[in-house]
């Protein structure tokens, strides 16, 4: 093994943003162990690597992590809503029943949408501080 394989780029390593402390600040990582199940039928356990802020104790988040889970829910809730309309207004006819059960069905898919709450606070706290910057400069 060379010195050239163990060099570490960190301009490319991605930093983990704090939401409390609208920052990137420094960190230390937890790691926690749980148990998963394999194809033989026994059990093996995971490692789980989390950040943690140093200063204000809260867990960190990754930004294109963040990013890849909002957008993902938004995804899957648009086919949803395609679907639940097709479903509601051509497999059936149109009644109070299917129209009362496509605005629950709304309901449900905004709530669902709004549901990765901390991935949704980490990227609005972050674009707040990037714009805040913006402003100061």
């Amino acid at each position: 093994m060379s010195v050239e394989d163990e060099i570490i780029n960190l301009e490319d390593k991605e930093e983990p943003w704090c939401s409390h402390c609208l920052s990137h600040t420094d960190y230390k990582r937890k790691w926690t162990t749980f148990p998963r199940a394999n194809l033989d039928g026994g059990t093996y356990s995971e490692i789980d690597e989390s950040p943690y802020c140093i200063n204000c104790g809260n867990l960190m988040h990754k930004l294109s992590t963040c990013r890849i889970t909002v957008w993902s829910v938004r995804v899957a809730c648009l086919l949803l809503f395609l679907l639940w309309c097709l479903l509601c207004f051509f497999l059936y006819e149109i009644s109070y029943y299917t129209v009362l059960a496509w605005l629950v069905g709304i309901f449900v898919l905004v709530l669902v949408s709004k549901s990765p709450r901390k991935s949704r606070k980490a990227l609005s706290t972050h674009r707040f501080s990037q714009h805040k910057s913006k402003l100061l400069n």
